[in-house]
């Protein structure tokens, strides 16, 4: 799979997620979470390829949603 620039803005949902998130305002369904999307994405995006630290990113969100 190749990269494009856009893909430093992809947060991981899953399927659940994606579709819930598809099903209203954008905005809307990261604020009742409570989770920016631009920081989780850029915090992904710098640490690519470093697998162990993504999995620590990805818990935090998780901790706060």
């Amino acid at each position: 799979m190749g990269m494009k620039e856009e893909d430093c803005w992809a947060v991981p949902l899953s399927e659940e997620c994606h579709r819930a998130q598809h099903s209203m305002n954008e905005r809307k369904w990261w604020a009742l979470y409570e989770i920016d999307p631009c920081v989780i994405a850029l915090a992904l995006w710098r640490c690519s390829g470093d697998y162990e630290t993504g999995l620590e990113i990805i818990r935090r969100a998780r901790e706060t949603a």
